[in-house]
């Protein structure tokens, strides 16, 4: 699991390596969750991005730009975890285990 703080540390990261998950905040500072999630997609087409805002207004927006699933937040956040373990448990994910 790699945490990032700033628009170039995830450029980094992504041009790094590919995960299988990403979780991408809305409140991110320095980036709009919009931007993040189209640049992960231009860059890898198969790692699930979970977007997580408390303004239901981007749940289109973002699930259009790629998000696999958006979660609003704070209630998405119970079901952050159970997301995260069924998707790392599912056989798409090698290269976690």
């Amino acid at each position: 699991m790699v945490c990032t703080q700033t628009p170039a540390e995830i450029m980094a990261w992504l041009v790094a390596r590919k995960f299988d998950v990403y979780v991408v905040d809305s409140n991110m500072s320095g980036a709009s969750a919009l931007g993040i999630c189209c640049t992960i997609r231009a860059v890898d087409k198969e790692g699930a991005v979970i977007c997580l805002s408390p303004d239901d207004d981007d749940r289109e927006t973002l699930l259009n730009a790629g998000a696999d699933l958006f979660l609003k937040m704070p209630d998405g956040a119970m079901k952050l975890r159970r997301v995260l373990d069924d998707l790392l448990d599912s056989p798409k994910s090698d290269s976690v285990h």
